[in-house]
């Protein structure tokens, strides 16, 4: 497996959900990413760590430093506070989610690696959005939080994940897509995670100033991309990206 890696970026949470969910097959290759001032308090936990510079100080830096560290093919990153992977039985599009066991899951990372042969960039989906597929693949469209590369695209397309500081894995996807590199999100499996603005992660630098700022900046980087205004009970009234991800796919392409 020394062409494939895992990592885990993480910031101000020692104890990472997603950690307890890797198979005992990929936990040889499956690191943390942590800050060195946090280092001591997730040592505590793991051996697995990889130390980031002191340099870094946000999570597209990070990602990005990773990237280029090591030097695997097939490279997946993983959002520290997933709580759970799930499967549609017999892949049924309208079948219901039920919880993977280990055994399961070591199957779908299997399935991601096998498909990063063929496909450039693979994902699956937050549960939520898996319960409403009507396909059982979708192509060429949004994948976050759980990010699965061959790094040659990266590499081939010129894009870098802190070429914004927020939405990283967003603009990674997009630029992929405008460079004519297909992705696949796997419906049949899904993902849970903790709350949105739960403490550590992003949420330790992401103000609404910043939100707004970087949509901006993210739409100067992006032709079908477009910021729009959304107001929530909690958060008020905040920016958030609207993205053509179909009509972008290949505008890049030499």
């Amino acid at each position: 497996m020394s062409d494939r890696i895992i990592i885990i970026p993480s910031r101000g949470r020692p104890t990472v959900p997603t950690m307890s969910l890797i198979p005992k097959s990929y936990k040889p290759i499956t690191y943390i990413a942590v800050r060195p001032d946090e280092e001591k308090m997730y040592r505590k936990n793991y051996d697995n760590l990889v130390v980031i510079p002191k340099t870094i100080t946000n999570l597209s830096q990070k990602r990005q430093w990773l990237v280029e560290k090591f030097d695997a093919r097939y490279h997946i990153q993983l959002d520290d506070d997933f709580t759970g992977f799930f499967y549609k039985p017999d892949q049924e599009v309208f079948g219901g989610l039920e919880r993977m066991d280990k055994s399961q899951t070591k199957e779908m990372f299997d399935d991601v690696f096998d498909r990063l042969t063929r496909i450039p960039h693979v994902g699956i989906c937050d549960r939520t959005r898996s319960a409403r597929a009507m396909t059982m693949i979708s192509r060429n469209t949004m994948i976050m939080q759980f990010l699965a590369y061959d790094t040659r695209a990266i590499k081939k397309s010129g894009a870098k994940f802190d070429d914004v500081i927020l939405a990283q894995d967003k603009h990674m996807c997009l630029s992929l897509l405008e460079h004519g590199f297909k992705n696949i999100v796997l419906n049949y499996y899904s993902f849970t995670c903790m709350a949105y603005e739960s403490p550590g992660g992003c949420s330790a630098y992401r103000t609404k100033e910043l939100r707004h700022q970087q949509c901006e900046h993210f739409c100067s980087l992006h032709k079908f991309a477009k910021v729009e205004q959304k107001t929530y009970q909690k958060q008020g009234t905040i920016s958030r990206l609207r993205i053509q991800w179909k009509k972008s796919f290949g505008i890049k392409k030499p």
